[in-house]
Parts: structure tokens; sequence; C-alpha cells
């Protein structure tokens, strides 16, 4: 049962309303600079659960764009095109904290904010178990990995 290859994790719900570099994005939504917890529950600051949704901070450290130690850059939400992880428009799991009802989302080398009702994608993410192995494959759609 694939569930049992999956660790139960703690996902956290903080949020800002402003641009922000990688690294501050990454420590922001875990609950440093100042970000706020905005989850679905008012002052919710986190949630554990077998799947969740990819950060802000995971598609902008797989951007090329800026150096992943770059503590400054922001640019006006734009933070490049060269990502691997780009499917096109997809939800994070980063809250928009200036308002509640808003959630940020990707596309292209863009981060914005938006409503969740808006007709996007979404991305599952989990994180294995310690002591699982892959015992095989490459990661393709034609050769995936096997997992033990």
């Amino acid at each position: 049962k694939l569930t049992s290859y999956i660790e139960d994790a703690t996902w956290y719900l903080y949020g800002s309303g402003t641009a922000q570099s990688k690294q501050n994005w990454y420590l922001c939504e875990r609950g440093g600079n100042s970000c706020t917890p905005s989850g679905p529950s008012t002052g919710d600051t986190s949630v554990t659960s077998k799947i969740g949704l990819m950060y802000l901070s995971d598609y902008l450290y797989a951007s090329g764009y800026y150096a992943s130690t770059d503590t400054t850059t922001q640019g006006y939400y734009y933070y490049g095109n060269k990502n691997w992880l780009y499917k096109g428009y997809e939800w994070t799991l980063t809250p928009y904290a200036s308002d509640a009802k808003r959630v940020w989302r990707v596309n292209y080398g863009l981060a914005r904010y938006d409503y969740p009702n808006s007709p996007y994608g979404s991305r599952p993410a989990f994180y294995l178990k310690s002591d699982i192995k892959i015992s095989g494959g490459f990661g393709t759609y034609n050769n995936p990995y096997i997992l033990e």
C-alpha cells in the first residue's frame, strides 16, 4: 500500500503579502521573517498530513534564475523562467497573508497571489519514510522509480 511508504509531515501555513527572495520565502513559510499564520482557520500555523502541496519556496529553489543564497533579490514577483518544475499555472501551499482568501501561485517565472477558485493545477507533495529505498527505474514516465 503506497500510503505506508509516505511519512506523516508537518505542513506549515505561514505566508506573506509581499515578494521575497527564495531563502526568505523558505524562512517565512516556516514562521520566520515576521510572516503570519494564515491557515484555513485564522491563526493556524501548521497541519499534519501525508499529502500537501509544494511551497512557493520549493518552486523558487528549482529556478536557475537567482542563486539559492540570494537573500535580497525579489523583483516584482518575477523569479525567472529557468525552472524544471514549471508545468504551467499551479497552486502552492503558501498563503497570501494580506488576504486570507488568497494563496500564492506560480506560472512560468512569476509568483502571484490569487483566489483558489481559479482553474489552475496543483501538484501533490509528500515525504517518503527514511527506510524507503529506490530499487530500480530512472524516475521517468516510461521507467518510473521502483520503491521498496
